[in-house]
């Protein structure tokens, strides 16, 4: 119905998406779900993004005179990278603990050289992580974002998604206590 499109549902969290060649700032309501991460594993096709303009690449800050804002449909699969601007914390009470083990990541994907922290099962191998198909979008913290085109550029992040399928290298730099190879 036309009102659904007109009232959007859940927490507005305020997004950074990186795609090859393209940054969007905007909004991104997340619906019935507390976190962006849990929202975004759960669609397919394309996402909206209200409020939202292009941004020069690494220039949020700078005004433009041509920007125009509106509700902007991005293909998922087009995506590298949903970073939030600022950390909404939630707790969830009851939400399962999972032992996870943090693992300092430098990440090549189409356009971007990225640089933070992965989280993966404490028992499990970074191999397994990577092949795995799900989540699709992997959580990464302390965020370092670099543009191969200009390495000059640098955004960082609190927290943020990187699209599986747009990894193209990781390099682990973490010293291995799992016996990874």
């Amino acid at each position: 119905s036309e009102s659904a499109e007109e009232e959007p549902e859940g927490v507005a969290v305020d997004v950074e998406v990186f795609g090859d060649g393209f940054q969007i700032s905007g909004q991104i309501h997340t619906g019935q779900f507390d976190r962006l991460s849990d929202w975004i594993n759960m669609q397919a096709g394309f996402i909206q993004v209200r409020d939202a303009w292009h941004v020069h690449l690494g220039q949020r800050n700078l005004p433009d005179p041509d920007q125009r804002r509106g509700t902007l449909w991005v293909r998922l699969d087009q995506i590298v990278l949903v970073a939030e601007r600022s950390v909404a914390q939630q707790s969830r009470p009851g939400a399962p603990v999972v032992q996870k083990q943090r693992r300092k990541v430098a990440i090549v994907t189409p356009g971007y050289s990225l640089r933070g922290n992965l989280y993966i099962h404490a028992y499990g191998s970074m191999k397994q992580f990577l092949e795995s198909p799900d989540p699709h979008f992997l959580p990464l913290t302390e965020l370092n974002v670099r543009w191969l085109s200009d390495p000059s550029l640098v955004a960082r992040y609190p927290f943020a998604m990187v699209n599986r399928g747009q990894l193209v290298t990781v390099l682990d730099e973490s010293v291995s206590l799992a016996g990874d190879t």
